[in-house]
Protein backbone atom coordinates (compact mmCIF):
# COMPACT_ATOMS: atom_id res chain seq x y z
CA UNK A 1 0.00 0.00 0.00
CA UNK A 2 1.06 3.46 -1.13
CA UNK A 3 0.02 6.32 1.79
CA UNK A 4 -0.08 9.89 1.38
CA UNK A 5 -0.96 11.56 4.54
CA UNK A 6 -1.27 15.40 4.24
CA UNK A 7 -1.84 18.23 6.66
CA UNK A 8 -0.80 20.76 9.22
CA UNK A 9 2.29 20.37 11.13
CA UNK A 10 1.60 18.44 14.72
CA UNK A 11 -1.36 16.99 13.56
CA UNK A 12 -0.32 13.19 14.03
CA UNK A 13 1.17 12.26 10.36
CA UNK A 14 3.94 10.77 11.32
CA UNK A 15 2.80 9.39 14.64
CA UNK A 16 -0.25 7.50 11.93
CA UNK A 17 2.72 5.58 10.46
CA UNK A 18 4.47 4.39 13.94
CA UNK A 19 1.11 3.37 14.89
CA UNK A 20 0.38 1.70 11.46
CA UNK A 21 4.14 -0.08 12.11
CA UNK A 22 2.93 -1.44 15.30
CA UNK A 23 -0.47 -2.62 14.90
CA UNK A 24 0.81 -4.64 11.60
CA UNK A 25 3.96 -5.76 13.35
CA UNK A 26 6.05 -4.37 10.42
CA UNK A 27 9.52 -2.75 10.88
CA UNK A 28 8.97 1.24 10.48
CA UNK A 29 12.01 3.03 8.90
CA UNK A 30 12.11 6.45 8.56
CA UNK A 31 14.16 7.52 5.05
CA UNK A 32 16.80 10.11 5.97
CA UNK A 33 16.79 12.51 2.85
CA UNK A 34 20.27 13.76 4.09
CA UNK A 35 21.22 9.64 3.57
CA UNK A 36 19.08 9.75 -0.15
CA UNK A 37 20.03 12.96 -1.97
CA UNK A 38 23.29 11.99 -3.65
CA UNK A 39 25.91 15.28 -4.78
CA UNK A 40 26.02 13.13 -8.34
CA UNK A 41 23.98 13.42 -11.02
CA UNK A 42 21.66 10.01 -11.26
CA UNK A 43 22.78 9.13 -7.21
CA UNK A 44 19.85 10.09 -5.81
CA UNK A 45 17.69 7.66 -8.69
CA UNK A 46 19.88 4.93 -7.85
CA UNK A 47 19.28 4.96 -4.12
CA UNK A 48 15.96 5.08 -4.41
CA UNK A 49 15.65 2.29 -6.86
CA UNK A 50 18.00 0.52 -3.72
CA UNK A 51 15.62 1.78 -1.51
CA UNK A 52 12.25 0.81 -2.93
CA UNK A 53 13.78 -2.56 -3.81
CA UNK A 54 14.86 -3.28 -0.28
CA UNK A 55 10.85 -2.17 0.52
CA UNK A 56 9.73 -5.00 -1.74
CA UNK A 57 11.82 -7.97 -0.59
CA UNK A 58 11.11 -6.76 3.06
CA UNK A 59 7.74 -6.47 4.45
CA UNK A 60 8.09 -2.96 6.48
CA UNK A 61 6.41 0.62 6.81
CA UNK A 62 8.52 2.65 5.26
CA UNK A 63 8.02 6.67 5.85
CA UNK A 64 8.85 9.17 3.83
CA UNK A 65 8.72 11.97 6.25
CA UNK A 66 7.92 15.44 4.69
CA UNK A 67 8.07 14.57 1.13
CA UNK A 68 7.87 17.79 0.14
CA UNK A 69 11.42 17.88 0.27
CA UNK A 70 11.53 15.17 -2.13
CA UNK A 71 8.90 15.55 -4.40
CA UNK A 72 8.30 19.64 -5.24
CA UNK A 73 6.12 20.43 -8.03
CA UNK A 74 8.29 20.41 -10.98
CA UNK A 75 9.32 23.30 -13.79
CA UNK A 76 9.94 25.80 -11.50
CA UNK A 77 12.49 28.29 -13.02
CA UNK A 78 14.61 28.64 -9.83
CA UNK A 79 15.65 25.23 -8.88
CA UNK A 80 17.86 23.08 -11.28
CA UNK A 81 16.81 20.37 -14.11
CA UNK A 82 18.41 17.78 -11.37
CA UNK A 83 15.63 18.21 -8.66
CA UNK A 84 12.49 17.58 -11.84
CA UNK A 85 14.58 14.40 -11.98
CA UNK A 86 14.76 13.26 -8.35
CA UNK A 87 10.71 13.90 -8.67
CA UNK A 88 10.35 12.00 -11.96
CA UNK A 89 12.80 8.85 -10.08
CA UNK A 90 10.62 9.10 -7.00
CA UNK A 91 7.46 8.66 -9.08
CA UNK A 92 8.22 6.23 -10.95
CA UNK A 93 9.66 4.24 -8.13
CA UNK A 94 6.71 5.27 -6.34
CA UNK A 95 3.97 4.06 -9.09
CA UNK A 96 6.26 0.57 -9.89
CA UNK A 97 6.49 -0.08 -6.14
CA UNK A 98 5.36 -3.55 -4.83
CA UNK A 99 5.43 -5.65 -1.82
CA UNK A 100 4.23 -6.67 1.77
CA UNK A 101 4.26 -3.30 3.29
CA UNK A 102 3.39 0.12 3.45
CA UNK A 103 5.33 2.84 2.01
CA UNK A 104 3.86 6.46 3.22
CA UNK A 105 4.62 9.88 2.75
CA UNK A 106 3.49 12.96 4.91
CA UNK A 107 3.58 16.57 3.98
CA UNK A 108 2.90 19.33 5.92
CA UNK A 109 2.74 21.54 2.62
CA UNK A 110 0.30 19.43 -0.07
CA UNK A 111 -0.07 22.56 -2.87
CA UNK A 112 3.93 22.27 -3.13
CA UNK A 113 3.83 18.48 -4.02
CA UNK A 114 3.99 18.11 -7.74
CA UNK A 115 0.00 17.81 -9.26
CA UNK A 116 1.32 14.11 -11.03
CA UNK A 117 2.67 12.72 -7.49
CA UNK A 118 -0.98 12.38 -6.19
CA UNK A 119 -2.38 9.58 -8.18
CA UNK A 120 0.01 7.53 -7.21
CA UNK A 121 -0.44 6.53 -3.60
CA UNK A 122 -3.08 4.49 -3.30
CA UNK A 123 -4.82 6.16 -0.19
CA UNK A 124 -4.73 10.08 0.40
CA UNK A 125 -5.55 10.93 3.86
CA UNK A 126 -6.08 14.75 5.13
CA UNK A 127 -5.15 15.18 9.03
CA UNK A 128 -7.13 18.44 9.57
CA UNK A 129 -5.78 20.62 12.13
CA UNK A 130 -7.04 19.61 15.78
CA UNK A 131 -10.17 21.48 17.38
CA UNK A 132 -10.41 22.18 20.84
CA UNK A 133 -11.96 19.59 22.26
CA UNK A 134 -9.88 16.65 20.42
CA UNK A 135 -6.98 18.11 22.04
CA UNK A 136 -8.36 18.16 25.72
CA UNK A 137 -9.20 14.27 24.83
CA UNK A 138 -5.71 13.78 23.99
CA UNK A 139 -3.94 15.61 26.38
CA UNK A 140 -5.74 13.83 29.16
CA UNK A 141 -5.06 10.27 27.60
CA UNK A 142 -1.25 11.85 27.17
CA UNK A 143 -1.22 12.55 30.95
CA UNK A 144 -2.46 9.38 32.11
CA UNK A 145 0.03 7.92 30.40
CA UNK A 146 2.47 9.56 32.25
CA UNK A 147 0.81 8.61 35.49
CA UNK A 148 -0.70 11.79 36.10
CA UNK A 149 -3.82 13.66 36.83
CA UNK A 150 -4.91 16.24 33.77
CA UNK A 151 -6.13 19.42 36.01
CA UNK A 152 -8.37 21.63 34.68
CA UNK A 153 -6.22 24.20 33.75
CA UNK A 154 -3.90 22.14 31.97
CA UNK A 155 -6.65 20.82 30.03
CA UNK A 156 -7.79 24.44 28.79
CA UNK A 157 -4.08 25.35 28.44
CA UNK A 158 -4.07 22.35 25.76
CA UNK A 159 -7.37 23.09 23.91
CA UNK A 160 -5.81 26.32 23.14
CA UNK A 161 -2.87 24.21 22.08
CA UNK A 162 -2.04 24.54 17.91
CA UNK A 163 -1.31 20.98 17.56
CA UNK A 164 -1.55 17.23 18.95
CA UNK A 165 2.77 17.50 19.13
CA UNK A 166 1.83 21.11 21.31
CA UNK A 167 -0.45 19.72 23.74
CA UNK A 168 1.95 16.94 23.87
CA UNK A 169 4.73 19.12 24.92
CA UNK A 170 2.62 20.86 27.62
CA UNK A 171 1.55 17.56 29.31
CA UNK A 172 4.75 16.67 29.29
CA UNK A 173 6.40 19.22 30.87
CA UNK A 174 3.78 19.21 33.72
CA UNK A 175 4.45 15.98 34.05
CA UNK A 176 8.42 17.16 34.59
CA UNK A 177 7.17 19.68 36.63
CA UNK A 178 5.28 17.20 39.08
CA UNK A 179 8.51 14.40 39.55
CA UNK A 180 10.79 17.76 40.08
CA UNK A 181 8.45 18.93 42.97
CA UNK A 182 8.73 15.58 44.58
Amino acid sequence: WRLLFHGPSGCGKSAAAAALATETKLPGFLVRFDSLIGAYLGQTALRLRELFSFAAQTPCVLLFDEVDALAKRRGSPMEVGELDRIVIAFMQELEHAHGDGFIIATSNLPKALDDALWRRFDLRVAFPKPIGKDLARFAGCRARDFGIRATPEMLAQCRRAASYAEAEQLVISEARRRVLMM
